[in-house]
This record gives structure tokens, sequence and C-alpha cells, in this order.
């Protein structure tokens, strides 16, 4: 499966992304892991937690290779539990080497298995998916703009020009809630004939289109001339931010037209975006120029979480406040970003431990809800086993889930005995995901998917 990544600083002064690639075959299958991670909190801080992050996740691939090898039935699950297990790694190791610093990330990574993939994502470091017809966008933003334009609080366009775009609803930051955002939901994404996985930070996705993504994968003759053409493009447009792409491509997609941009236009743009930290270093071009119309990157921040009055919101939002209030049920808090206020949004799906009531009792885990309306036909269940890094999680209707259905998703069918943790996701009648904290379930002995035994 060729892969291919490229990174470069641009406008700034140092590169706070990573982003890798690895690839193996088990047998006839290919297999792949993808990431992109986009680091905050400052030059030493961002590079920092964005390399704890990319190493965490990156240690997860000679486990993964292994228990593929040994279980190929079980793809699926042994796929998820290697990105949470990551995932939940790299917020260790952050929240460890940060200890109040402000350091932070996003991370975006994808896991390919034949023609099927997985995608994880935290933060607004994004994922597409691009085949012969177009280009799709796969993740969903963690941030505030992103927030107020699925709530219908502001338009896109506004949110393009929203001086928030960098305000971020979740990151790995050291908060204790690393749990990606798993897409799909179950299953996996169908990867079809022929399509290319591209995962990349957001100084590329705010800079280029979903229709820039088919032209210039579609228009270059291999995934390094489409990762360095995409770059460019978004150089070319003004991001004023680190820029990076990794790129895998299942079959074999349709490559014909021109190039979209110049090479050369391309590789004087590359060349002048990594010495522009580095006058010394400038090739004959000299430095990308700074009259070029630039895109403003404001420092990168996960937002607080600590609720206070509405009444304390600036008056230039608060129509925005009260859209995402009444879909909350609950005042958001505030925090001064560029000398403005702005709501201050919990995680998404944000945990809202004080509304749910978890219970284990008669071989089923229970549940209940009180405070926020919730729709019953749209709940997931995570249950982890921490001892031996294994999770599943189960869609299911209503407010319990018996224990044999969690054995039947289980290796061999049966629940070993141990401390397990278990935690419940629902929606709001408005769509919002809300996320129980964790709750204990101990098994003395195993249970398993049929039978009479018991807890």
């Amino acid at each position: 499966m060729p892969v291919e990544v490229v990174s470069v600083t641009g406008r700034r002064d140092h590169n706070e992304d990573v982003g890798f690639a690895l690839t193996e075959r088990i047998g006839e299958t290919p297999v792949a892991l993808l990431l992109v991670a986009d680091g905050m909190g400052g030059h030493a801080h961002g590079e920092v937690a964005a390399r704890l992050a990319a190493d965490a996740l990156a240690e997860q691939w000679p486990r993964l290779l292994g228990r593929l090898a040994e279980a190929p039935g079980d793809a699926e699950a042994i796929a998820r539990d290697a990105l949470r297990a990551g995932y939940a790694e790299a917020e260790r190791r952050i929240a460890s080497a940060g200890r109040g610093n402000g350091m932070g990330t996003t991370l975006v990574a994808a896991v390919i298995v034949g023609d099927g993939a997985i995608l994880a994502n935290v933060g607004d470091s994004r994922a597409y998916v691009v085949c012969d017809s177009g280009a799709a966008l796969l993740t969903e933003d963690h941030s505030v703009v992103a927030d107020a334009v699925r709530q219908g609080a502001l338009t896109p366009e506004e949110a393009e020009r929203s001086p928030f775009q960098h305000a971020l609803t979740r990151a790995l930051d050291g908060s204790g809630d690393p749990e990606p955002d798993l897409t799909p939901a179950s299953g996996w994404l169908p990867l079809g004939a022929s399509s290319t996985v591209l995962l990349c930070s957001d100084g590329l996705s705010g800079a280029v289109a979903e229709a820039d993504l088919h032209a210039h994968i579609s228009g270059t003759p291999d995934l390094r001339g489409a990762a360095r053409s995409l770059i460019a493009l978004a150089l070319d447009r003004g991001t004023a931010d680190n820029v990076t792409v990794a790129l895998a491509e299942h079959g074999q997609m349709t490559r014909s037209g021109p190039c979209p941009m110049d090479p050369a236009r391309v590789d004087s743009l590359l060349e002048r975006a990594e010495a522009g930290s580095s006058p010394a270093a400038s090739p004959p071009g000299g430095p990308l120029p700074q009259d070029a119309p630039v895109r403003e990157v404001h420092p990168r921040e996960t937002i607080g979480r600590t609720p206070w009055l509405l009444g304390g919101l600036a008056a230039l939002l608060v129509l925005l406040a009260l859209l995402l209030w009444a879909r909350r049920q609950e005042a958001p808090a505030a925090s001064t970003l560029r000398g403005g206020m702005v709501p201050v949004l919990p995680a998404t799906p944000r945990p809202v431990p004080s509304a749910f009531d978890l219970t284990h009792e008669d071989a089923e885990l229970r549940w209940t809800v009180t405070g926020i309306a919730t729709r019953s036909d749209s709940v997931r269940v995570t249950v982890s086993l921490p001892a031996d890094t294994l999770t599943r999680t189960l869609s299911t209707v209503g407010t319990r889930l018996p224990l044999a259905e969690v054995a039947e998703a289980w290796p061999g069918g049966v629940l070993p005995a141990g401390a397990y943790v278990w935690r419940v996701e629902a929606r709001s009648l408005s769509g919002s995901r809300l996320r129980s904290g964790a709750a204990d379930l101990i098994l003395e002995r195993p249970f398993p998917a049929f039978g009479d035994s018991g807890p």
C-alpha cells in the first residue's frame, strides 16, 4: 500500500506538527497506520506534545500487527483497541510531561486493514477519503466555531471569518478525556476498489477545499507529488500555519489531466517554506513572499470547562451563547482569547457524570439520565478491561444492556473474571453527544455469552 507524509514549517519559525505512516503486509492483506498531530502550547510545548502523542500511538504498531496475525477474524476489534490504547497512552504522557503548562495536541489517525479503514480523532486535524468521484470529510472538528456551525449559530462563511477558529473544545492536553471519536461507529469504512485516505493538520484544511483535494490527487502522478502539490497550494493561498499531509492509497486511483499547479512553482514554494525560518538557508528565491495574502494564525488552546452565569458573556457573542446554552441546557463558561470573550464549551463528547446514574445488577448494565432529555435509540456502551487494554463498544436501544451481549462481542465469547470499567454515551434531543463518567464492573468469575452463569 503506497503511503506518503510531507510536513513543512511554512511561515512560522518552528514546526509543531508531526505526521507518519507505517505499512506492512500480513499474508496478502495490506495494513497501514497513519497519523497527524498538531501541537499547541508554544515552541517547546507544542512540539513535545505532538511527538509524545505520535510515539504513543506508534508503539501500538507491533502489538497491532501481532494480534492481527493471530486473530484476523477480530480485525475490527483489534484496530479499535489499538487506537483507543494509543490515545489513552498519549493523554497519560502529556499529562505527566505537561503538569499544567498548557501543552496539548490534536491527533487524527487511521488504521487500514485490507479494503477497510477505521479513523480516530481528537481536535481539529482532519481525515478525508478521496476517490475517483470526489473527496469527502469524515471527521468532525472539536472547536467552538465548528460546534456553532453544527448548531446553526454560524454559517460556514461566518465561521471562516471568526477570530476563534483555533479555540478547541477537545485536545489531548492532560485533562483526562482521551477517548477519540471513531469513524465509523461500528464496522469498517469501505474504501472501494480504489481510494486515498488523507489526514492533515488545519494548515491545509483551512486553506484548501475538498474539490482541491480531488484535483491534486487525481492530477498528479503519485502520492508524493499529490502531497507536495496540496501543501504548495495551501502556501500559495496564504496559510501561515505548519502544514502536514499523510496519504495512503488503496488500489490505484485514476490519474489524468495536467497537474493543477506547475511543478516548478510547487518546488519553489516548498523550498521557501522550509527556508523561511532560517534566513541563511534561504534559496535564491528567498523565503515565502511576505506580501502574499496570509491567513492569520491565532494561538491554539483548549477552552476551559468551569461554568459561570450566562450574563457575563460578551455582547458580540450573546446570540451564539444563547443558542449553545439552549442546546446544552447549562450556562457556558468564558475565557479570554486574544482580548475577547468567547463561550467556553466542555469537551465533545463531553463527560456529564452528574447527569448519569450507572448500575450493574441482575446480569445487566443499567443507566438513567437526569436533567437532560436524551434519545433512547442512539446509545453506545463501552466496556474496557484495562489490564488487557481490551475495549468493546456496543450500540443499543433503551436503558439497559445484558452482560451476555457484551460477552458475545468479547474475544472467545466470554468475559473473563476481572476489574472492568464501563461508560455510556447518549445523544440529547438536539443531537449533542453526552458521555458519562466511568463506573466499575467487577466480575469474580467468567461470564459467557450463553448459559446460566452470572457475575
